[in-house]
């Protein structure tokens, strides 16, 4: 036990990480904001961990070869959390939707809007350091594709506001079948 109460400090560098079973996604519709669709074309189930501003903590269960539809609060934020690092932030009042679409070694982030709230935003890589804007319209998606070599697979990308509020953010790695490495920025302090 330390002397101080301290807490221990996680190891910096990578480790060999096992290929996983999971093949998942969780999207958003920009015309129904409060509803999340959660797909799963894997083979073992996957189980979410839910948190909404003022709610308390849910979990779901998308089991294998199924797809489900969750309502959420209008209002607040809502954080959905999965397997190897997983997480999704989204922000229903903001009007954005996001999905994710995989090409081999490339991320595209696929924004949609029905009503925005931003005139533009800004998408900020956490991996490359990228900062690029993105201007929204109505009815309109604007995408952004990241290359996923340099971070072996991992990605870690939000979208903030140009006042800088936060309203979407997404981080994990692309399950592919193959054994990988673990995440590059683990132990690392996050810059913002």
């Amino acid at each position: 036990m330390p002397e101080h109460g301290s807490l221990p400090l996680q190891e910096t560098g990578q480790r060999p990480s096992r290929a996983l079973p999971y093949r998942f996604a969780v999207s958003t519709d920009a015309d129904h904001p409060d509803k999340l669709s959660f797909s799963n074309t894997g083979k073992q189930g996957v189980v979410f961990r839910i948190r909404q501003s003022g709610h308390p903590s849910q979990h779901l269960t998308v089991l294998a070869g199924t797809s489900q539809t969750w309502t959420c609060a209008s209002q607040g934020n809502v954080e959905i959390y999965g397997p190897h690092g997983f997480y999704r932030l989204h922000r229903p009042s903001s009007n954005l939707a996001l999905e994710l679409e995989e090409d081999g070694n490339k991320l595209t982030f696929v924004f949609s809007t029905s009503r925005p709230a931003e005139k533009d935003v800004l998408l900020i890589d956490h991996y490359s350091g990228e900062k690029m804007t993105c201007p929204l319209k109505a009815r309109s998606r604007a995408t952004e594709t990241v290359d996923l070599v340099p971070s072996q697979g991992w990605y870690h990308v939000e979208v903030k506001s140009m006042s800088g509020d936060v309203l979407l953010a997404a981080a994990g790695h692309i399950e592919n079948g193959e054994p990988s490495i673990s995440d590059p920025h683990m132990g690392k302090t996050a810059h913002r």
